[in-house]
C-alpha cells in the first residue's frame, strides 16, 4: 500500500492531550524544543479532520481514560487506532483494532 491515502481524525480532546504532553512535560526538552512543540502541535491542528469530542460511554477499554478514542474511531468509521498504549494494543475486544506506529507506517 505504498503512498496510500489516509485521513487523521481526531476530537478536541485528545489533541488537547498532545499538547499537555509536548508542551509540559521537561523530560521531552531533551529531544524537541518547546518551540518546535508548539509549531508541530499547529501543523497538526491544521492537517487532521478535528471532529467533536465524542459520548463518554463505557466500552469496556482497560483504561477508562481510553474510551474516548474507541469512541472516536468508532463514532467516524475510521479502520485503526494508531497508538503505543499498552492497553489498547493489548485489548482483547478491539473494534477498531489498534495498531501501533511502526505497523501503521508499514502499511502506508
Amino acid at each position: 500500500m505504498a503512498g496510500a491515502d489516509f485521513e487523521i481524525v481526531m476530537c478536541p480532546e485528545l489533541l488537547a492531550e498532545i499538547t499537555e504532553v509536548l508542551t509540559t512535560r521537561e523530560r521531552l526538552r531533551r529531544w524537541i524544543s518547546l518551540e518546535d512543540a508548539e509549531a508541530y502541535i499547529e501543523m497538526i491542528a491544521t492537517l487532521v479532520d478535528l471532529v467533536p469530542d465524542p459520548p463518554d460511554e463505557d466500552l469496556g477499554v482497560r483504561d477508562r481514560e481510553d474510551t474516548y478514542l474507541v469512541s472516536l474511531v468508532r463514532n467516524n468509521n475510521c479502520d485503526f487506532i494508531v497508538s503505543g498504549d499498552k492497553d489498547l494494543l493489548e485489548w482483547e475486544l478491539q473494534e477498531p483494532r489498534c495498531i501501533a506506529p511502526a505497523s501503521f507506517i508499514e502499511l502506508t
